[in-house]
């Protein structure tokens, strides 16, 4: 089973991952999904891999139609480290 760090403070989850964000104080920020990859490159990724995902295909096509909130995310990023200058 899934658990937060000793210390650490649950920032976001969601139905499909419970613990999908967390900090430790000021100076450690943790997620579980990739801030990194836009809607385009995930929704490559399940084609080039829908032969693997299998049955799970149709559910994982849907579940890019909401789009990535990368901007907002590299918000929250920046104000995480700017926390740490003041």
């Amino acid at each position: 089973a899934s658990r937060i760090p000793e210390g650490f403070r649950l920032l976001g989850r969601s139905e499909a991952c419970p613990i999908a964000m967390t900090a430790l104080g000021d100076q450690v920020f943790t997620t579980q999904f990739h801030p990194e990859m836009d809607d385009q490159f995930i929704q490559d990724l399940i084609e080039e891999y829908a032969s693997d995902i299998g049955s799970g295909i149709d559910e994982s096509r849907r579940s890019v139609i909401k789009p990535a909130e990368g901007p907002l995310f590299g918000k929250w990023m920046r104000n995480f480290i700017e926390l740490d200058r003041h």
